[in-house]
């Protein structure tokens, strides 16, 4: 018996019972193979966002070292520049929450 598979051994009535067709019950609850496709794609398609905007953060961290030697920046204004960006994104977001509260979301 694979996962998933039931196989009722003794009759449903008792030890006493005649086997009849209804008391075998034989279920298999594996999915055919591939049958999560439209699983797969959903999920991806709901993840793709968050992914996106990982990368958008992570990808302007990543670059600032390249970015500070194209400007001539120095270190203390590379840092001051990521405490702006990071901090205007943070009450940029309690702002929005408030205003997506009070409008509702459409």
């Amino acid at each position: 018996m694979g996962p998933g598979t039931y196989d009722v051994s003794a009759p449903a009535g008792g030890a006493g019972h005649e086997w009849s067709r209804t008391d075998v019950v034989i279920i298999d609850e594996r999915r055919p193979r591939g049958g999560d496709r439209g699983l797969f794609w959903f999920l991806l398609i709901l993840s793709l966002p968050y992914v996106v905007g990982s990368l958008n953060i992570d990808g302007f961290v990543a670059l600032l070292p390249l970015v500070r030697d194209e400007f001539a920046l120095s270190r203390t204004e590379v840092g001051l520049y990521t405490t702006f960006f990071f901090s205007g994104a943070a009450l940029l977001a309690i702002f929005a929450g408030r205003l997506v509260d009070r409008l509702g979301s459409r």
